[in-house]
């Protein structure tokens, strides 16, 4: 039975603070050095091109790093649009509005991940697992409280796939596109949505899906009038090609010759995201193809950082598949341990992924004088 009005808003009240709640949390040990969380790669970044929108002048900031202008073509517009719109209503304090952007659009984020839970009919108790999601993952936790492309990423994400259930074709071409100009793999939604329809021979659907695919040819060309260069966000920064390998699970190949921990680490990442893909085979169609096609691209994505990019997959593949065991009795009363040990990831994560001071201060210099 679903919850009346009164009971929905207060639990949509209760998560939104939670979610505000888990960030505030993370900036404890930093509130009186706040550049600290600034300072978190790719922060500065969006940052500046959130002041700038790509009219880069060639005396920029990556110079220190030998780099082009090109480079931060790598950061798709629009994270920096909502920090420049919000940058108005923070006294032009870019950084401080990078900050807010973020919050703003996690809370989001959980929102749309409670209604997802409700309307698909997911788990248990949707307040429960939400609640979780504001902590979990701990890559997650860090990412949602820096500047980074994940929170509005993953609202696009969500939206898309609330608009499937609410059968508004024309809203997922929208948030595939904005997906597309938040991260590159945004993209992946069209393939996603495409086999959806083709499942049900909806041709007239299928046909508006595939028009979002014009998605990045236009964030190129946006590209060509800013920088001279249609193919910028890949000459810029032409290690992420490098990224890409046509053999699966290179990062765990890659990292054979380490540790023997870190290799069970990715070993069990992939393990636990793959079973929670499979999940969902005969119980949700849509989350089903929505995880898999993440997954299939992913593990041909040989970059060290694995955990960042399977955000996108592990709400549904962690929280969601996993909702019997997270749901028991007996862990819940563990959970304050496992958010303590988040924490203390996060906390020491921080520190160890900063821009270097000399970048960091003509970044502050071009934005703020």
């Amino acid at each position: 039975m679903g919850l009346n009005l009164k009971s929905q808003k207060i639990l949509y009240s209760i998560i939104a603070l939670t979610m505000l709640g888990s960030t505030l949390m993370v900036y404890l040990p930093f509130w009186n050095r706040l550049d600290m969380i600034y300072r978190f790669w790719d922060g500065p970044h969006y940052a500046y091109t959130a002041k700038f929108l790509y009219q880069v002048p060639d005396d920029n900031p990556m110079r220190i790093f030998n780099l082009p202008s090109t480079y931060y073509a790598s950061h798709l517009p629009m994270v920096s649009l909502l920090i420049r719109l919000v940058a108005v209503f923070a006294g032009g304090n870019y950084f401080l509005a990078m900050l807010i952007a973020g919050t703003l659009t996690s809370i989001v984020a959980a929102l749309l991940f409670l209604r997802i839970l409700q309307v698909y009919s997911l788990v248990h108790s949707p307040g429960w697992t939400a609640f979780l999601f504001c902590f979990l993952p701990p890559t997650w936790l860090v990412y949602h409280s820096v500047g980074a492309s994940e929170p509005l990423f993953l609202v696009f994400c969500f939206a898309s796939l609330l608009a499937y259930k609410g059968k508004q074709p024309w809203l997922i071409v929208l948030f595939i596109a904005l997906a597309s100009w938040t991260r590159i793999t945004g993209i992946l939604l069209v393939p996603i949505f495409a086999v959806l329809y083709l499942r049900e021979r909806n041709w007239g659907d299928l046909t508006k899906i595939l028009i979002a695919g014009l998605a990045l040819p236009l964030l190129f060309g946006f590209y060509y009038l800013s920088f001279g260069d249609f193919f910028a966000v890949l000459h810029g920064h032409p290690e992420k090609l490098s990224h890409m390998s046509p053999i699966p699970f290179t990062p765990f190949l890659r990292r054979l010759s380490d540790s023997q921990t870190v290799v069970e680490y990715v070993i069990y990442f992939y393990l636990i995201n793959a079973l929670g893909t499979l999940y969902f085979i005969k119980r949700n169609t849509a989350l089903f193809i929505f995880c898999s096609v993440f997954y299939l691209f992913e593990i041909f994505h040989a970059h060290y950082h694995i955990s960042r990019y399977f955000l996108p997959l592990m709400p549904f593949t962690f929280l969601v598949a996993f909702d019997s065991l997270l749901s028991n009795k007996a862990v819940r009363w563990l959970v304050p341990v496992l958010v303590i040990f988040c924490y203390l990831y996060v906390w020491n994560r921080i520190p160890n992924n900063l821009a270097p001071p000399e970048f960091f201060q003509a970044v502050d210099k071009a934005l703020h004088g």
